[in-house]
């Protein structure tokens, strides 16, 4: 286990969130071009797609990302990576059909509250560490990035002693 990655607990929480890497106008022009053309939250980037697990505690346990362009259900391995040892909550749109469900719950709307702990990473994600908008041209410094922003999730998290709110942050 890496250092400043967390520990599943029993239930954990998978979910996607977007990021643009460039306009979609200039989609094309550079022929080492990292991300693919999609959508998030209906609008169109291109971009990456990045996928967090997080435990019940909000913490970040593994996270993995891929191309704008692929569907959700490609991260199905992210949350089934812990069979036996955890349950993890997604959406539906990790379903797939005739695939084995492990350990994992494909929730409808409205049902298993446990899962919005992991909107408000995801708001920390976009509000707070602006990474929205990633700039990165090279895989290597995207991922970097990437585990730069799950280590301080989870340092905060920890020196504040698992707060949710950042109006209740105290050091």
């Amino acid at each position: 286990m890496l250092p400043f990655l967390a520990d599943p607990t029993c239930f954990t929480v998978v979910d996607t969130d977007g990021s643009e890497l460039i306009h979609p106008r200039r989609a094309g022009r550079s022929p080492q071009q990292l991300g693919q053309k999609g959508k998030s939250n209906g609008r169109s980037l291109v971009g990456v797609t990045l996928a967090w697990l997080i435990n019940d505690q909000g913490e970040v346990v593994d996270w993995t990302w891929a191309t704008a362009n692929e569907p959700d259900n490609v991260f199905r391995a992210l949350a089934t990576g812990d069979a036996g040892a955890t349950i993890a909550l997604a959406d539906l749109g990790f379903r797939e059909k005739d695939a084995p469900t492990e350990n994992i719950k494909c929730c409808e709307r409205g049902t298993w509250n446990e899962r919005f702990t992991i909107e408000t990473n995801l708001s920390w994600v976009t509000e707070l560490f602006h990474a929205k908008k990633l700039y990165h041209r090279v895989k290597t410094h995207l991922e970097a990035h990437v585990w730069y922003l799950a280590a301080l999730i989870n340092c905060l998290l920890r020196l504040t002693e698992q707060k949710r709110s950042l109006a209740a942050f105290v050091i």
